[in-house]
């Protein structure tokens, strides 16, 4: 991989990653475009983790609010307490899947049409919170991202959604299922308000995020770090950090706008030139 394909590589995950597109699908598929060639998926991962750090940081308010009221006997401490439990739930899905299933999703990325119909599955998850109660914004425009405040997330998510949008997390393991879209997708359709549905996707994407990263390190360790292409990573890490950063706060103002159905048809649009580049 040279070091112009590790700098577009990092734009378009970091981008990609917090738009509702799918940034493992556009990163198979943009490889293919370009010609890269990667030792499996261990430049996705380190990119990953380049995300991560954009969510802490844009996050970085209601982590703190999270972390210092777990010991409270108050009313924030129970929520906070409770949010992290819902956490843990919604984390179980895509864990369980990450061990079973690891070889199928390997075998996954290596298949442009699969990644082509799963975006034109994700752009139908999308379409669809056109017609949930959350999908159409109710939020006010002038709340600050992250802030401080008492847990509605906690209030909103539940058990049984904290299960279910953890299963639409577990099936964004596969190139192409938008795991932000996804997720957010869902908690809108069972009825969560749009902001604590975008804010529980992205705390819910810090531990599916931060176990991967260590899986495919401890992989990589094993097999040798020779394999690591440090170049590469070193250039794509920081843009990807400053593009996810950028593209999380433009998908937290989507939502609130009620506007996230609109990606269905770029995510239709880009499953088309993949069919198109899967039989060329």
């Amino acid at each position: 991989m040279t070091l112009i394909q590790a700098l577009v590589l990092g734009l378009v995950q970091g981008l990609t990653e917090f738009l509702p597109v799918s940034s493992s699908g556009h990163l198979v598929l943009a490889r293919e475009l370009l010609g890269a060639q990667t030792h499996g998926i261990v430049f996705e991962v380190m990119v990953h983790f380049a995300t991560m750090v954009a969510i802490i940081v844009v996050f970085r308010r209601r982590l703190w609010w999270i972390l210092s009221r777990l010991g409270s006997r108050e009313d924030e401490g129970r929520s906070a307490r409770r949010l992290i439990l819902y956490i843990i739930i919604g984390t179980i899905p895509a864990g369980m899947a990450g061990l079973f299933l690891d070889d199928l999703v390997e075998r996954a990325f290596q298949s442009t049409l699969l990644v082509s119909l799963a975006l034109a599955a994700t752009g139908g998850i999308l379409w669809l919170t056109r017609f949930a109660p959350g999908g159409r914004g109710s939020v006010r425009a002038d709340r600050s991202v992250g802030e401080n405040r008492s847990s509605a997330a906690e209030r909103s998510v539940g058990v049984y959604g904290a299960w279910a949008i953890g299963c639409a997390q577990a099936l964004a393991l596969l190139p192409g299922i938008s795991r932000a879209g996804w997720t957010i997708a869902a908690g809108l359709l069972l009825g969560v308000d749009a902001e604590e549905a975008v804010e529980f996707s992205f705390l819910l994407a810090l531990p599916a995020i931060a176990g991967a990263t260590a899986k495919e390190l401890l992989s990589a360790q094993g097999e040798g770090l020779g394999l690591f292409n440090p170049v590469a990573v070193s250039a794509g890490m920081p843009v990807a950090f400053l593009s996810g950063w950028l593209a999380l706060l433009f998908l937290v103002r989507i939502v609130r706008r009620g506007k996230l159905a609109r990606f269905a048809f770029y995510c239709w649009a880009v499953a088309l030139l993949g069919f198109v580049v899967a039989v060329r």
